[in-house]
């Protein structure tokens, strides 16, 4: 019998003292054998509001409503969805550790920037929440200083949501 490997969530964004902590189970989106761990924050006795960004779960965002299993143990479904998107960014193990550290404060530096919340999950996975209304100048990370995410040109998403669009103007990523 394997061991289950587990993605936990050191600092969610909503984290509080009446948190309470779930796992899914991310066998249908690749992952075998491991669990995400998902914080809650008990609405009734029946529902609950997720306090974190998921990593790793799709279709699952910050401040969605779940119903949990008869145990209390795992989130078998939505009950209401947010309006809140996950924009996730994982960076290459091939970055030297330089690299990694200027791209990582890079993307750092474009959240704060732009007043998002997020998480990350090591050194080189990050889930960015991106909220209902949109995000004004939508992904931008450089500190390569190469092509932006190997898109040419850079895609920005409007606010208010829809297509990704080619960025020109001021809605070009800085470096540009």
């Amino acid at each position: 019998m394997s061991v289950a490997k587990y993605i936990v969530h050191e600092s969610p964004v909503g984290r509080a003292s009446s948190n309470y902590l779930v796992m899914v189970d991310l066998e249908a989106y690749g992952f075998a054998g491991t669990l995400e761990q998902i914080w809650l924050r008990p609405l009734d006795s029946k529902a609950y509001e997720v306090s974190c960004i998921p990593f790793r779960v799709y279709g699952l965002a910050l401040n969605d409503v779940v119903e949990l299993d008869a145990d209390g143990k795992k989130v078998v479904g939505v009950v209401r969805r947010s309006g809140h998107r996950v924009f996730r960014v994982l960076l290459t193990p091939l970055l030297s550790v330089s690299k990694l550290d200027e791209v990582r404060n890079s993307v750092t530096g474009a959240i704060i920037d732009d007043a998002l919340k997020a998480e990350w999950s090591g050194d080189r996975h990050v889930a960015v929440d991106v909220p209902p209304n949109g995000w004004d100048k939508g992904p931008r990370f450089r500190g390569t200083g190469g092509p932006h995410s190997g898109i040419e040109p850079p895609i920005y998403y409007p606010r208010g949501g829809g297509r990704g669009i080619p960025a020109e103007g001021e809605n070009l990523p800085r470096g540009y």
